[in-house]
């Protein structure tokens, strides 16, 4: 063999082989939530509460996906999430006009989501804020609101 050809062993992605090599061992689908219909398997709003996925094999928490980006696997369980997070990013957009912000939020449990801060000025949500999840609100990009607060610390000292 020449230097200029090298044998290079081809190598299967892993989540082809985590899907051939457990293919025998697949539990049962994802359960629902009681209140879910079939459509609302990927998590959103249900009374008042966030609801989220997390991959029964790797246990990622993940938000209306179809499958896990970290195993493949498309055996989720829906769970309830504490409807906290922080503000990784904002942008203020313009809808006819208007102007609102549209903020990617880091959750408590380690999902990213989008939606929108309300009840504080467009540009005054900041990265780093600390926002709760408000099912009252009427959020003006159709994504979930989240309305600011002092984060767990404030959380504490308002329970002494």
């Amino acid at each position: 063999m020449s230097d200029t050809q090298t044998s290079i062993p081809l190598r299967m992605p892993l989540a082809v082989d985590l899907v051939i090599g457990v293919a025998c061992a697949i539990p049962p689908r994802g359960r629902l939530v009681s209140g879910f219909d079939r459509q609302s398997r990927f998590g959103g709003l249900k009374d008042g509460a966030l609801y989220f996925q997390r991959c029964r094999w790797c246990r990622t928490p993940l938000f209306r996906r179809v499958f896990c980006p970290a195993c493949a696997s498309e055996d989720l369980d829906l769970e309830r999430s504490a409807g906290t997070g922080i503000v990784g990013r904002s942008l203020v957009v313009r809808r006819n006009g208007v102007p609102y912000n549209l903020s990617l939020v880091l959750m408590a449990e380690g999902f990213v989501l989008q939606g929108s801060v309300v009840g504080v000025e467009c540009r005054a949500v900041r990265s780093g804020a600390w926002v709760s999840v408000n099912a009252d609100a009427d959020s003006p990009s159709g994504a979930v609101a989240f309305t600011p607060y002092g984060g767990p610390a404030a959380r504490r000292q308002s329970a002494v």
